[in-house]
């Protein structure tokens, strides 16, 4: 047998953010503790070490000319499935100013998401912007459940740029499998749900375990407690209880509260429309 290759030991931002989101997932599926930890200090640590100082993220270094779309675009999905897993509002922060740092660094005008800039000066074929099919679909996604989570005509306009770039695709005739993910999450509200209760409060704390392993990645979950102010998008009021309870909402309207963690996807499944 020959020498064995050698092993890539680089910490790439990209390839964290991924590992970041699919232990995240695992989480709100298992509630292992370990794997939340394990995601929140890989996050910390690409943070500290691959953000650029443009505020994207960097595939190797923390460079200005090493960002990538695909660096932030995965450090953005990291941060809304932190926010799933945990409620924190500081992970949506940090994806809501990712998806702006998107938006801003790598809009193509002629029509969805670039890799990067084109060097300044450069000629013929490198002039040209490199978009990438995939990145394109997931920052459609992104760009659309940042929007439905905070109400930013601005998230909302990104999408349906990223989504007319996929639909002159298929217009060409390139099948684009993910295109469709796309286009139905576009016209349709995510699965949403909300729990109202103290963050200490341990019947809050079950409802909102319950509710985050609804089986739908396109999701709309908050948890209000009030002491935080209000949620994101503030787009429906809910009443003071005496005890902590979740809805399930869809076009303005929410059903009746629940008090039982094991009430929480039958309510979510009446009003998602799949």
């Amino acid at each position: 047998a020959g020498p064995q290759p050698p092993i890539d030991r680089n910490s790439y931002a990209r390839e964290n953010g991924w590992a970041i989101a699919s232990l995240a997932a695992l989480y709100d599926v298992t509630g292992d503790p370990a794997l939340l930890e394990a995601a929140r200090r890989a996050f910390d640590w690409t943070l500290a070490n691959r953000r650029a100082p443009n505020g994207g993220f960097s595939h190797l270094k923390a460079t200005d000319d090493d960002t990538h779309l695909g660096d932030t675009l995965a450090m953005a999905e990291a941060a809304l499935a932190l926010y799933r897993s945990t409620a924190e509002r500081r992970y949506l922060a940090l994806a809501v100013e990712l998806g702006k740092i998107i938006v801003r660094d790598h809009h193509d005008p002629a029509g969805g998401f670039m890799v990067r800039q084109p060097e300044p000066g450069a000629r013929g074929v490198l002039a040209k912007p490199v978009k990438q099919i995939d990145e394109n679909v997931a920052v459609t996604r992104l760009l659309n459940l940042l929007a439905r989570q905070t109400g930013s005509p601005s998230f909302r306009a990104g999408a349906q740029h990223g989504m007319r770039w996929l639909i002159s695709l298929a217009e060409d005739g390139l099948v684009v499998p993910g295109a469709l993910l796309a286009d139905r999450e576009l016209s349709r509200e995510p699965a949403h749900v909300t729990v109202v209760g103290a963050k200490d409060d341990p019947d809050a704390q079950a409802l909102y375990r319950a509710a985050r392993t609804y089986p739908t990645r396109y999701l709309r979950i908050e948890w209000l407690d009030r002491r935080e102010g209000p949620l994101p998008a503030a787009d429906v009021d809910y009443p003071d209880m005496p005890q902590a309870a979740a809805y399930a909402c869809a076009n303005g309207a929410c059903s009746v509260p629940v008090f039982a963690p094991a009430e929480v996807h039958r309510i979510v499944a009446k009003v998602d429309d799949r």
